[in-house]
């Protein structure tokens, strides 16, 4: 999530923690990843969108290697 608020982000980043959740789906699905884009570098924003980036593409390329571009759509 992309936070771009005068405060500081102030609010948990688990789901967890703000809602009920049941115990056999807690864990990393359930996470609130927060960039607060006023308070991080632009050097640091940008190192972060070219690893999604690459990502992304790796992910592309492993869907084309077992055609399940289908899938996708």
């Amino acid at each position: 999530m992309f936070y771009e608020g005068d405060k500081p982000w102030g609010y948990p980043e688990r789901i967890e923690e703000i809602f009920s959740v049941p115990e056999g789906l807690k864990g990393e699905l359930f996470k609130v990843h927060v960039v607060d884009l006023k308070r991080v570098e632009d050097e640091k924003i940008l190192r972060v969108f070219d690893i999604l980036a690459g990502l992304g593409c790796y992910l592309y390329l492993m869907k084309a290697e077992t055609r399940e571009f289908e899938r996708w759509s």
